[in-house]
């Protein structure tokens, strides 16, 4: 009886562990898939952002299929120092997949950003480098930015969410572009 459980047991996580590698690859899969694109020795923490973003660019041009994977897996590598690796590797991004999966992928690399607070800075990579991500991402291809800040849930640009100052100006601090006298308040 112990034994037809025992079996039973390892049969029924084989099948969860084949369910699981079919819907998505496995971390040390992806990690794999990145770091071989590394310089020996080199890992995704201790890398250079031009070391980093070649990797991520060679293992999304390998496996365009598994895109989402890979950059999921290597933004929850990073933490709230790590703007310039994410720039980097944003860049690669767009540089590499077709236009209309940018957005997904911004979103999929903001989602994976760690919450977790470090200690050191005060900061969690999510709060220091998701608008970093999106600026970057959209000041890489700006046709790109409704599509972008739609994907991660942010409203656009647009008359409901700028300010206007006096005399219709959009910047306060600019009175040079009004059409009549402003008067400065007392």
């Amino acid at each position: 009886m112990m034994r037809q459980l025992w079996a039973l047991a390892l049969g029924l996580t084989f099948f969860a562990a084949l369910i699981v590698t079919s819907e998505g690859q496995s971390t040390v899969t992806v990690n794999r898939w990145v770091n071989s694109n590394l310089p020996h020795g080199v890992t995704i923490k201790t890398s250079t952002p031009v070391q980093l973003a070649a990797a991520v660019k060679a293992a999304i041009r390998a496996h365009p299929k598994q895109a989402k994977a890979i950059v999921a897996y290597v933004f929850s590598q990073f933490t709230a120092a790590d703007l310039a690796k994410a720039s980097a590797v944003i860049d690669a991004i767009i540089s590499e997949v077709p236009a209309d999966e940018v957005a997904a992928l911004v979103a999929v690399a903001i989602g994976s950003l760690s919450a977790t607070v470090d200690p050191a800075t005060g900061q969690s990579a999510q709060s220091a480098l998701a608008s970093a991500i999106t600026q970057e991402a959209i000041a890489d291809d700006p046709a790109l930015a409704s599509a972008i800040l739609a994907a991660i849930g942010a409203a656009p640009p647009g008359p409901a969410t700028q300010l206007l100052g006096p005399g219709g100006v959009t910047n306060p601090a600019n009175f040079s572009n009004t059409t009549g006298a402003v008067n400065s308040p007392q």
